[in-house]
């Protein structure tokens, strides 16, 4: 394996780890605000008797702000899904190129070697977290949505309705950001992220 090649699967390396620590501390950051947010709400409730009719009005307004809010930092994690693919399909070309060129014999490689990494794997962790923030925002958005809109001489349709929105945001987001990783991790790096032609073969 020659020097630049050596550098670049070492510089990949980092950047996997990188990009791995980041979708963890990210999922951090949105567990403290969806944990604060609840916090706030019972809070300011028991706040004084004079707050109460000040609850829902101030629960509304709370849980909408977190939820763009969370709404941002999952954007950024699908995005981040994107760049830990292409360090890890240029890791896995770089040790099948310099394990083809090995001048001894070994048939007993046990590292990836795939370069077609799919970057939606239904099974990953960073799906799983990606997930976990997309029920964060539905969560968040059904309760600012029951806060709006409840009927409480017969809650039971505001809560039903509530779920449905939680449901429903909760899908279209994870289904749209798997959407978006199948379709860009198709496209070489150029091309899915800063929108450039890809380079001739």
């Amino acid at each position: 394996m020659d020097d630049f090649l050596k550098v670049e699967y070492q510089a990949c390396l980092d950047l996997l780890k990188y990009y791995d620590e980041r979708h963890v501390s990210l999922v951090k950051v949105t567990t403290a605000i969806s944990s604060s947010v609840i916090s706030l709400i019972f809070g300011f409730y028991t706040l004084s008797p004079s707050t109460h009719s000040y609850f829902w009005h101030f629960s509304a307004v709370l849980t909408g702000i977190a939820a763009i809010g969370l709404l941002t930092i999952f954007a950024a994690m699908v995005q981040n899904r994107l760049y830990f693919i292409y360090p890890a399909r240029q890791v896995n070309a770089i040790r099948h190129s310099a394990l083809s060129q090995l001048t001894v014999s070994f048939s007993n490689n046990q590292m990836y070697l795939t370069t077609d990494i799919n970057p939606f794997k239904p099974l990953s962790l960073h799906t799983f977290m990606n997930f976990l923030v997309a029920l964060q925002i539905g969560a968040l958005l059904a309760f600012c949505w029951f806060s709006t809109t409840a009927d409480f001489e017969d809650v039971t349709p505001s809560i039903l309705c509530s779920i449905i929105v939680a449901t429903i945001t909760t899908l279209s987001l994870f289904g749209l950001s798997a959407l978006y990783l199948i379709r860009q991790g198709r496209y070489h790096p150029d091309k899915a992220v800063h929108l450039r032609k890809e380079p001739a073969e």
